[in-house]
């Protein structure tokens, strides 16, 4: 009898292990993504309020949350702030990996990251570039939009008007899922419109949500893509 009550006590104890871990784990990353889509919420909201012609340093506080890395400022989804575990378990078994991978997303925890750029010039912002790239449900969506003092030609050559202030263009993402986006080429002459159709719906960021449709994650922009008779798919 008492052999049997300690395989019992020991069977016991190993479930409320296998259960108890994973849900503290699987938390943890909850409240992580939580939080980084926060911080991307505020560094989007700083990086959309910057002008030409600003000081250099608002750039630095805007980005305050992002790591340097290439040259460019990056943030990622929380749960996936790991690259050296995920590497380390993609070199050991990659199906592992993949199943690690498509459990995350199962548990709403879905893949984005926030990249940032400026070019500086007598201390002063000459150049700024910001992409966000989004896995939603089955099939991963893309914003990049760029501030300068022109626009580059090849956004320019179907306008017989050279001189517009804003120019959007679509582009795919070859990813795994593909999907599609939008470059938004933006001058600081841009209407207050065409630069707010730029922004990204913020929910999509959040853990347990994920965009349906570009349209969705990008809710501004459909007024300006159909004046410049760029389509939007996948609607």
């Amino acid at each position: 009898m008492s052999q049997f009550r300690v395989r019992s006590g020991f069977v016991v104890r190993a479930l409320l292990v296998l259960i108890i871990v994973p849900t503290a784990l699987y938390g943890f990353l909850l409240i992580l993504q939580a939080y980084s889509a926060w911080q991307a919420t505020r560094t989007l909201d700083r990086l959309e309020a910057l002008r030409l012609g600003d000081p250099a340093a608002d750039f630095d506080r805007a980005v305050r949350s992002c790591r340097a890395e290439f040259g460019t400022r990056t943030l990622t989804a929380g749960a996936y702030r790991f690259d050296w575990i995920y590497s380390k378990l993609w070199n050991l078994a990659p199906p592992l990996s993949e199943g690690l991978y498509d459990a995350l997303d199962l548990g709403g925890l879905h893949y984005w990251r926030l990249n940032a750029a400026d070019t500086v010039q007598d201390g002063r912002i000459a150049d700024l570039s910001v992409g966000l790239m989004d896995v939603g449900r089955g099939e991963t969506f893309g914003a990049q939009w760029r501030i300068a003092s022109t626009i580059p030609e090849r956004c320019l050559r179907r306008f017989q008007n050279k001189n517009t202030s804003t120019c959007v263009s679509p582009f795919a993402i070859n990813n795994n899922p593909g999907g599609e986006g939008y470059q938004f080429f933006l001058t600081d002459q841009s209407s207050e419109r065409d630069l707010n159709s730029r922004i990204v719906n913020r929910s999509c960021l959040f853990p347990l949500h994920s965009c349906r449709s570009i349209s969705e994650f990008l809710p501004r922009a459909s007024g300006l893509i159909q004046e410049q008779n760029v389509s939007i798919s996948h609607d």
